[in-house]
């Protein structure tokens, strides 16, 4: 979402709630990309690329995404990032 092309608030209003609507979607196609994963260790689904997750949905396409999810879900699990270690918290050794 760049850019909004309506003109008037009422169809602003419906277009940012359809926004809403297909990011909750891709979130929830990446939640059930997570939990398919049989592997260990878990997949947390925080570890997945929103942007890899539209990317994906718009080469498969819309008529096609029906047939072929869990193809898409199996996809996305395997581009998880990596996992990271915690951050040290760095302000405690700095002098104050």
């Amino acid at each position: 979402m760049d850019v909004l092309r309506c003109k008037t608030p009422e169809l602003v209003h419906k277009e940012l709630l359809f926004h809403q609507i297909a990011y909750n979607l891709v979130r929830t196609l990446m939640l059930e990309a997570a939990q398919r994963r049989q592997e260990e260790p878990l997949l947390d689904p925080l570890r997945l690329s929103l942007a890899g997750a539209c990317a994906a949905i718009r080469q498969v396409g819309a008529r096609a995404l029906r047939n072929a999810l869990p193809d898409l879900q199996n996809g996305l699990a395997e581009r998880a990032f990596p996992m990271y270690r915690a951050r040290r918290n760095s302000s405690a050794s700095r002098p104050h």
